[in-house]
């Protein structure tokens, strides 16, 4: 320590006016800075490490704690107008106990000590209280034994979680800039159930550095996920991680690691792939407990060096146990999205919905050659969260078919200063989005199960002419796909519905499947697909029977609203333009039919007369 300068990489480092320079310090700055090699320094990533084993001198630099470090440091420069930008994007995919958490929470701290006025850290989490057994938990532990050394700079508010600087100690830094919540590392809640308030936090708030922590991702909030993802381009420094157990390829987790190639451009096989998050390149890594750093020692003596990384006995255990196919055994010891088609007790797979573009945009033979429709879900219906009105359009795509289109889904709630009862208050927005899409009312669905009082107001007038769509009872008569479009041999008459399916909701879920195996189905969100695949199916007395919402909620935590406003806007098509799977509907074909008749007949005519 001296309060001379030092020569160090090339340069003279002096410290501030009556203060003193250590060897730490210069660390700091050189990280901060990024000083390569050509510059004379080491590289960002080795003055990472530098800083790192300096303040936690037992820190472990196993193999995949040097991987991420090298990623988190590979950033990219944008120049606008003479100013630097600084970019970068890191996924971190893996399976239980592989580091992730501990990984990002020790970037959070270094980075927020190394430039602490300038620096803001968002750590997200489902809630508050997961973090605090995960990624928070590492923060807090890591700060105190940096703040045992003397090395840690803010203090830490457990109150309100987060870890920020007093006016004094902030003045000591730089007596410029008064300190604030922007300089600080902050734990957000980012759970659906939460989100509300993440939103409310997140927004408004600006410094030149920014790192956004995502923790646990697969179950964070889509809307909130976004809205840190996209808030922050104008800082000069942003930085994005999402780390978690691989899911879904539609939840957060899986949108945010999307390779650029696309899904099937990797494997099981895959350590690493390059992914671009709101128009930043990055990298995925993925963690596989089957090549956990803890592999070589044990092969050699049976023992393990890394006691909180994947075991290699219990990893075996886990394979034989569960299979090594087994979902469970892809996400909590492969670290891999698993193969969406070994499971076949679902729906829905990602594959399938890959495999014939569901995702894809819709694009119509001419504009205007569809119908809009809407279908309803009121967010109290069979134990729902949400009000949902989902937007489709039924026509001829240029792919020659008649399909199904969805444009987007509204999540409604009480208007502000709203002094109608809820459920008129729903009516009146509801029918404000059919006046402004112009959708007739017989083209609008809405969920009419076990009498609810939302449709019980619509039949005194308030819904009139409404299409009732109910879960409960029976499966329709409605023909269902092209596939099933022949004669049951016992009483020569066509397939339908109740001859498929053991009761109305599981035709309802279940019957958009053989829309989107005949590329009927196109603009399917992340959202909604994720909902889609979550839905389970079985079979009862040679029918096809979908578990209820309040199974799917008490199983995933959610209740699948979307999926549900989706399928009841599919009803209405099916009911009222006769749609069916793998073929023209049928008020379709009759109008074919009957063009094609009169053609002939006055061919005829014209054979006769000459």
């Amino acid at each position: 320590m001296t309060s001379q300068g030092i020569e160090k990489y090339g340069r003279i480092w002096t410290p501030p006016k009556g203060s003193e320079i250590t060897d730490l310090q210069i660390e700091m700055e050189a990280f901060r800075l990024g000083l390569t090699v050509e510059e004379g320094g080491l590289g960002k990533a080795v003055h990472y490490k530098n800083v790192v084993t300096a303040i936690w001198p037992n820190y472990d630099w196993h193999e995949w704690a040097q991987l991420t470090a090298q990623a988190f440091c590979r950033y990219s420069i944008n120049e606008i107008e003479g100013k630097q930008f600084l970019r970068n994007t890191v996924g971190l995919a893996g399976g239980t106990d592989s580091g992730k958490s501990y990984s990002m929470a020790t970037w959070g701290l270094v980075n927020y000590f190394v430039d602490p006025i300038n620096t803001m850290v968002i750590i997200m989490s489902t809630s508050k209280m997961d973090a605090k057994q995960r990624i928070w938990a590492h923060v807090v532990k890591l700060y105190r034994e940096a703040s045992r050394r003397n090395l840690a700079v803010g203090r830490l508010i457990e109150s309100i979680d987060i870890i920020k600087m007093d006016d004094e100690e902030g003045a000591r830094i730089n007596p410029e800039i008064g300190v604030s919540d922007a300089s600080s590392i902050m734990l957000i809640a980012a759970g659906d159930e939460f989100k509300d308030d993440a939103q409310k936090r997140l927004q408004g708030r600006k410094n030149k550095r920014i790192f956004i922590l995502c923790d646990e991702a697969q179950d964070c909030s889509k809307t909130v996920f976004d809205e840190a993802v996209w808030g922050f381009k104008g800082a000069e420094e942003l930085f994005l991680a999402a780390g978690g157990n691989p899911s879904s390829i539609y939840d957060p987790m899986g949108t945010f690691n999307t390779p650029i190639k696309g899904w099937m451009s990797v494997d099981e096989n895959s350590s690493a792939w390059k992914i671009k998050v709101a128009g930043i390149a990055g990298v995925c890594l993925r963690f596989d407990s089957e090549k956990s750093p803890n592999n070589d020692l044990f092969e050699k003596t049976g023992n393990i060096k890394y006691p909180y990384l994947p075991k290699p006995d219990e990893v075996k255990l886990a394979k034989e146990s569960l299979g090594a196919l087994n979902p469970q055994y892809w996400r909590k010891f492969r670290g891999m999205w698993p193969p969406s088609d070994v499971d076949d007790s679902f729906i829905f797979t990602e594959l399938l919905i890959k495999k014939h573009r569901g995702t894809d945009p819709v694009y119509w033979v001419d504009d205007g050659a569809f119908t809009n429709v809407l279908g309803v879900d009121p967010a109290y219906s069979e134990g729902g969260d949400r009000f949902v009105v989902t937007h489709l359009r039924w026509g001829r795509m240029t792919n020659g078919l008649f399909g199904i289109g969805m444009v987007k889904q509204y999540i409604l709630n009480r208007r502000a200063g709203s002094e109608d009862d809820f459920q008129y208050d729903m009516i009146e927005q509801v029918t404000a989005i059919a006046k402004d899409l112009g959708v007739d009312n017989e083209h609008i669905g809405v969920d009419a199960s076990a009498g609810g009082i939302f449709w019980s107001i619509g039949e005194r007038g308030a819904l009139r002419g409404w299409q009732a769509v109910s879960f409960a009872g029976s499966a329709s008569e409605l023909q269902v796909s092209a596939e099933y479009f022949m004669r049951d041999e016992a009483t020569d008459k066509p397939l339908v519905g109740k001859d498929l399916f053991h009761n109305a909701s599981s035709e309802l879920c279940f019957v958009g499947r053989y829309f989107l195996e005949s590329d009927q189905i196109r603009g399917i969100s992340p959202e909604l697909a994720q909902e889609m695949v979550s839905r389970k199916k079985d079979r009862r007395q040679r029918k096809i029977i979908v578990e209820t919402k309040k199974e799917v909620k008490k199983r995933i935590g959610k209740s699948p609203d979307l999926f549900d406003s989706w399928t009841i806007g599919l009803h209405v098509i099916r009911k009222v333009f006769g749609a069916i799977a793998g073929g023209e509907a049928i008020d379709q074909r009759r109008d074919r039919e009957a063009e094609a008749f009169k053609e002939l007949k006055e061919n005829l005519t014209l054979t006769n007369i000459w």
